[in-house]
């Protein structure tokens, strides 16, 4: 057996999960709405809660709030001992079952990589045909697109697109042409800023670049060694990252190397960060200059009901046409 699942929960689960990390309170605007605990959400920001950590470990009628310290203490969690012991007695009243299926495929969605290939996969199991395929969901397409192998999501493409092959465009609006080399991957997404103010995250990275691994363990970004790119930008590690930032911890995840744009047309501007060495001065200066931020930062500063209507209108525009 794999070691691999789908979580299931029923009605009475669900509601038992939203009583442990939610309150009932009221908005700016009067309304009744659900609103994160107070202690809850801090510990949500500076410790993380882990579906398979602080979870899953609770759940079952055979165990102890000891083993419960136990399992998430070796899985990692930081949380101290009064939070976990709170979440514990929330969580141990669910029940839990598994249930092994008698056959199964395992499809890893795990990194950008593996969307285009576990999506290729699913479209080849679906149509009985293998070989390069192009994913397209949630999309307004108007012209013909050059591509192989290549995930587009939440796009519309009214300009012509070439795409060398295992690309991923995410939210973009195409309305000149677009040339991008293999493995480069694009997305836009809308979200506030440390303001308050609304603006668009631009992130661009490699098919291969990995989130997790470090400056010192040759983390990548665009496809070349961090440090190869924070040289050819000409810059330091400090201008990415927090003083209080650890060398252990120096990811691309909490690298602040993601530009916020104001308008979708200023993406187009920012393409040179895939290919840094050809980058001008002035083009340097205004990265250095530039509002930016991590992805940490961006998933919770991400617009999640914006980026749903997004793919509902393109994907109900295109089927309309």
């Amino acid at each position: 057996m794999l070691d691999v699942g789908l979580m299931s929960f029923d009605a009475e689960s669900a509601v038992q999960l939203m009583r442990t990390f939610f309150i009932e309170g009221t908005n700016g605007s009067g309304s009744q709405e659900l609103i994160w605990k107070d202690g809850v959400w801090q510990h949500l920001l500076h410790h993380g809660i882990d579906l398979y950590r602080e979870i899953s470990c609770a759940l079952g009628s055979e165990v102890t709030a000891d083993q419960y310290l136990e399992a998430v203490r070796e899985s990692g969690s930081t949380l101290d001992s009064s939070a976990l012991a709170e979440l514990f007695a929330d969580l141990r009243c669910i029940p839990f079952r598994v249930e092994v299926l008698p056959r199964c495929k395992f499809l890893h969605f795990g990194t950008t990589r593996q969307l285009i290939s576990s999506g290729c996969a699913l479209i080849a199991a679906d149509r009985g045909e293998v070989g390069a395929c192009d994913l397209v969901l949630n999309s307004a397409v108007k012209v013909n697109v050059v591509a192989s192998d290549c995930w587009i999501e939440g796009c519309s493409l009214s300009s012509e697109v070439s795409l060398g092959g295992l690309n991923a465009l995410i939210g973009l609006d195409v309305t000149k042409p677009l040339a991008l080399r293999r493995g480069a991957c694009l997305d836009v997404s809308s979200g506030s800023g440390r303001n308050g103010e609304s603006i668009l995250f631009l992130r661009v990275c490699d098919i291969d670049d990995s989130f997790k691994q470090s400056l010192a363990g040759g983390g990548s970004f665009c496809g070349r060694p961090m440090q190869a790119w924070l040289d050819a930008v000409g810059i330091v590690w400090a201008d990415v990252w927090p003083q209080d930032v650890s060398v252990s911890q120096r990811t691309l995840w909490n690298a602040r190397v993601f530009p916020a744009i104001v308008d979708q047309s200023e993406y187009y501007d920012w393409l040179w960060l895939l290919d840094p060495e050809a980058a001008t001065e002035s083009q340097k200066r205004r990265f250095v200059e530039a509002d930016r931020y991590s992805c940490a930062e961006i998933a919770l500063r991400l617009d999640q009901d914006e980026f749903y209507r997004r793919r509902a209108k393109l994907n109900s525009s295109n089927s309309s046409g």
